[in-house]
């Protein structure tokens, strides 16, 4: 990981703990690009080799965006040995999530209709007709049969 981002995240925290800055100071200033506050934007430049209180008008915005380009892979390199998530990629997992309950909700009541249109058909249908005719069959065999002895006794 990269030294420079490991020792500006340093000093932010630091200072955060004595008071200096309240956290979200520091987590608003690091998602505006170290807009808005002095002291972060000269810890930043420094480290990253920029002119010391220059800000990004004056310095070649290409060398503040790969000093910051660097500094946010760090960052997420420093997110992912944390087991942290940024919320941007948990939000979009969470989007995943919901459209595919949404899809599984569908396809099972897909699934139930199908289901009670095959029982209603098997049921109601071919099935118990089929099986109707055999036992008209049966019964009609049994009553010949029955018929039958009953001539061959008589």
């Amino acid at each position: 990981m990269d030294p420079k981002f490991l020792e500006f995240w340093g000093n932010a925290l630091l200072g955060a703990a004595r008071g200096e800055k309240q956290i979200n100071d520091v987590m608003q200033s690091l998602s505006q690009g170290f807009k808005g506050t002095e002291e972060l934007t000269r810890q930043f430049a420094r480290l990253y080799g920029l002119k010391p209180g220059a800000d990004e008008k004056t310095q070649s915005s290409v060398d503040w965006q790969q000093a910051a380009d660097s500094f946010r892979q760090s960052f997420r390199q420093f997110l992912e040995m944390m087991d942290v998530v940024p919320q941007s990629e948990h939000q979009v997992l969470i989007e995943k999530y919901q459209v595919l309950k949404d899809k599984t909700a569908q396809q099972q009541e897909t699934i139930d209709h199908l289901e009670k249109l095959l029982a209603e058909k098997v049921l109601g249908g071919e099935a118990v007709g089929g099986f109707q005719k055999l036992m008209r069959q049966q019964s009609e065999q049994f009553q010949e049969l029955m018929a039958s002895l009953m001539g061959n006794k008589s």
